[in-house]
């Protein structure tokens, strides 16, 4: 198994920001933008989410983010409305925001 530094992974994958599958999540059921997903995430390795409501308080975090979410806590799904988030990988720390719609 080949391995490398992470100075090479960041320079090949050119690693400078997170990006994920959609920014807009819709937990109508229909299956589509139901779940917060990292695009390429096992190029970052095992992670730690944090997720803030729109007035800043956290409401969700998960120190074994592997990337994908299925945006429930105690089986109870998100309120619409603006969530930040913070990813901590062994790259660096990325934060962004993220949109609930029903």
């Amino acid at each position: 198994m080949l391995k490398y530094t992470k100075d090479e992974v960041k320079s090949y994958f050119r690693i400078s920001d997170i990006e994920l599958e959609s920014s807009i999540l819709t937990l109508n059921g229909d299956g589509i933008n139901e779940h917060f997903v990292v695009k390429n995430f096992q190029i970052y390795g095992t992670s730690k989410l944090y997720v803030y409501n729109g007035r800043g308080a956290l409401v969700y975090w998960n120190t074994d983010f592997q990337g994908e979410w299925d945006m429930t806590l105690h089986n109870r799904r998100f309120d619409t409305g603006g969530y930040f988030y913070v990813i901590e990988t062994s790259f660096g720390t990325f934060r962004g925001s993220f949109s609930i719609l029903k």
